[in-house]
């Protein structure tokens, strides 16, 4: 959870990051990018066209686009295997059921800044509710 006190103490590093966009981010290795394989969704009706993976502070986060029965493709971010809800925004642009009020340019981008706002937090799937 952030809080204030986590808020300042990690500010001026958080500003620092952002601003020279060096978001923590890794590329997968070949070895890895292949292990993490798109996720399954043929029983949602959807067949995997391909995706890509990367680390961001160590959390594995894949893209992938699917294509439904008709023919229509839709994108689709998880970190560390569980869905993300990504959605566009209205004035351009991407974000996140994680950080909703942070807007950025692509979609990949939208999924790499919530592995970092969930700051070591598990993803709860989109369907959870509490």
């Amino acid at each position: 959870m952030l809080t204030r006190r986590r808020l300042l103490r990690y500010g001026a590093a958080g500003a620092c990051a952002l601003g020279t966009a060096a978001l923590g981010v890794e590329r997968a290795t070949r070895g890895e990018a292949a292990t993490a394989a798109v996720p399954d969704l043929t029983a949602r009706g959807l067949r995997a066209l391909g995706g890509t993976a990367a680390r961001h502070v160590g959390r594995l986060v894949t893209v992938a686009r699917y294509a439904d029965a008709g023919g229509a493709t839709v994108a689709k971010a998880f970190i560390d295997g569980v869905e993300l809800h990504v959605m566009a925004h209205p004035r351009g642009g991407y974000v996140s059921a994680v950080a909703h009020y942070e807007r950025r340019g692509t979609f990949a981008e939208a999924a790499a800044l919530a592995a970092v706002r969930l700051d070591g937090l598990a993803l709860l799937p989109p369907d959870h509710h509490h």
